[in-house]
């Protein structure tokens, strides 16, 4: 499932950003399904919804950030960078984490052969 095309939209477009938390949290179930047929189990976290406070959103991206960890983690990533580290009301570090969260969804698409 590759999330990148779902990753470009504009920053303030509320349908797409729903779109992209919908595709990201099937994404990462995929992820938990592939490792665990090959017998290796971490944990699952929901993550559809991002909320609507700051402290929601920062509770999410600790969550999302903690899920890349455990995936690189257990098929031996390196240099992951800290996706919990953005303000995402900024368009500019908000495109940026777009970027670099695509980017480590396709180096764990090539790890699970996906």
């Amino acid at each position: 499932m590759d999330i990148a095309p779902i990753s470009e939209f504009t920053y303030d477009n509320e349908t797409a950003w729903q779109d992209f938390l919908l595709f990201n949290s099937l994404s990462h179930d995929n992820y938990n399904s592939a490792l665990a047929l090959l017998g290796v189990e971490i944990p699952a976290y929901p993550i559809l919804d991002i909320g609507d406070t700051k402290e929601a959103k920062q509770d999410w991206l600790q969550t999302h950030y903690q899920m890349h960890q455990n995936l690189a983690d257990a098929l031996n990533l390196i240099d992951l960078p800290d996706l919990s580290d953005v303000e995402l009301h900024s368009a500019d570090e908000f495109y940026n984490w777009l970027q670099l969260h695509a980017q480590q969804h396709q180096l764990i698409d090539a790890a699970l052969g996906l």
